[in-house]
């Protein structure tokens, strides 16, 4: 029976000694603490997303229209006609999210039902969102209404299926990744990057699909030895979705050249099926971007894309300068230092003055996970092109999600870009993280492992104090 005890404690550990398997324990457990504990609200736009997923829902309507056509267009608000209840439920929940002298009660929302009337209500946010990205929330809320009308059943419902993709996703693309898994793990177990899967929005299948994308493209080029069909199909199907659920991350698809630089293998003959996926690709991201080009998400007074477009164009340098205050000026709870505030959580979950020791421990956690090596890993195999190739698509991102911020949310005159957050980077982060891990010396010692989860779940219990401090448990 000792025997038999000592056999099973062995296997245990070697389950728990693969990243992906803490991942999904954590993760798991985590979040469905998160999706029932979060007021509906509280994360990053979750307010839109729900009205946007609402009118998917009733109406089926994909685009959205405005209230008054005659408005001007840099100041109407683009939404749909939804259900009343629907708009009562979510806003209610906003008005506590937005001011952090209220706390907020589950009693003061559970009792909405789905009716009969319709009012319009503007998410001009989300409206350009595709549909693809809120594929389990409408899924949960359609598995919801065969059981209740309740609203907030059905919102618990897209929140928990959300979850479900999401860690599904990131658990085979640390499965499959060939190197940096503790690294993905790490990131992946990032209080922020929790609370982001467990939302009612379309950050769960925007963070399954891109990370997804680039573990599957690394595998393909590192693990297979030859591409066939089935590969061939995963990635293009991987392409589409990351290119419909944030045209922005079609940047991505220059990161599909690694397979043929790790392969030595260049001539197009050999990679036409490469070629297809990215033009297929930036051809869906065009479509989808014509189809909503007619909306405005002028967010902030004094924002005009058309305006904005000539600054940069005449001032490249001054507007290069905005970006690196951007990130430069970490003085917390200023809004210029938004990204570095909202690092650390979102919508008012934490005090805003600890943001810069909660990113120093963050960085910490992130450098240990480096540190340790996967012994299915191989960083040496890395070769010089990639890494160079997997910098420049970071920073050819990170370069359009800042100027996306910029033209379409920054006012004019500005000196930095508004609305820039962390978890916009989260998904590609490790790209540029992949040359540290190359630098490296093998290192599989078990200390730094368990160094590495015992900070991981410091930073957890931090964003749960912060968390029921906020909502008003403690």
């Amino acid at each position: 029976m000792l025997e038999g005890f000592k056999k099973f404690i062995y296997k245990l550990k070697k389950i728990f000694s693969r990243p992906e398997n803490i991942f999904l324990v954590v993760s798991i457990t985590i979040g469905i603490i998160l999706v029932f504990l979060i007021p509906p609200g509280f994360n990053s736009d979750e307010t839109s997303h729900f009205k946007r997923v609402i009118q998917l829902f009733t109406t089926g309507n994909i685009l959205s229209v405005t209230e008054n056509n005659n408005q001007e267009k840099n100041q109407a608000q683009y939404g749909d006609f939804i259900d009343n209840n629907a708009i009562n439920f979510i806003e209610s929940c906003f008005d506590v999210s937005s001011d952090t002298s209220k706390k907020c009660s589950i009693e003061d929302v559970v009792h909405y039902k789905y009716g009969n009337e319709k009012e319009f209500t503007g998410f001009s946010n989300t409206a350009i969102y595709s549909p693809i990205g809120y594929i389990p929330q409408l899924l949960g809320m359609a598995i919801s209404r065969v059981f209740t009308d309740n609203i907030y059943i059905g919102f618990i419902f897209g929140r928990l299926l959300g979850l479900i993709v999401c860690v599904a996703g990131i658990y085979f693309s640390l499965r499959l990744i060939p190197f940096g898994k503790w690294l993905l793990m790490t990131l992946c177990l990032l209080p922020t990057s929790l609370i982001q899967m467990s939302a009612f929005s379309a950050d769960p299948v925007t963070f399954a699909s891109i990370i997804l994308f680039i573990a599957y493209t690394f595998y393909a080029a590192y693990k297979r030895e030859k591409m066939n069909v089935h590969d061939w199909l995963i990635l293009g199907l991987l392409a589409a979705v990351v290119s419909l659920v944030k045209p922005t991350y079609v940047a991505l698809m220059g990161l599909l050249l690694v397979v043929p630089i790790a392969k030595k293998e260049y001539s197009l003959r050999k990679n036409w099926q490469l070629l297809v996926i990215i033009l297929v690709s930036i051809l869906l991201a065009v479509s989808w971007m014509y189809l909503t080009k007619y909306i405005s998400i002028y967010a902030l007074p004094g924002a005009n894309k058309h305006l904005q477009i000539l600054n940069i164009l005449n001032n490249p340098i001054d507007y290069i300068v905005s970006i690196f205050r951007t990130y430069l000026d970490i003085i917390p709870g200023t809004y210029d230092s938004y990204f570095y505030d909202r690092a650390v959580f979102v919508n008012g979950l934490w005090n805003t003055n600890t943001a810069p020791i909660y990113m120093g421990i963050m960085m910490l956690t992130i450098g240990l996970s480096m540190r340790c090596l996967d012994v299915r890993e191989n960083h040496k195999k890395i070769d010089l092109a990639v890494l160079l190739l997997s910098e420049l698509v970071f920073c050819v991102l990170f370069l359009l999600i800042n100027t996306a911020l910029y033209v379409y949310y920054t006012p004019l005159n500005k000196e930095i870009v508004l609305g820039v957050q962390f978890r916009y980077f989260i998904p590609f982060l490790m790209l540029i993280l992949l040359p540290f891990l190359v630098m490296k010396n093998d290192v599989n010692k078990g200390g730094n492992k368990r160094l590495l989860l015992m900070v991981i779940m410091f930073m957890i219990a931090m964003a749960f104090r912060a968390i029921l401090f906020r909502i008003g448990y403690i």
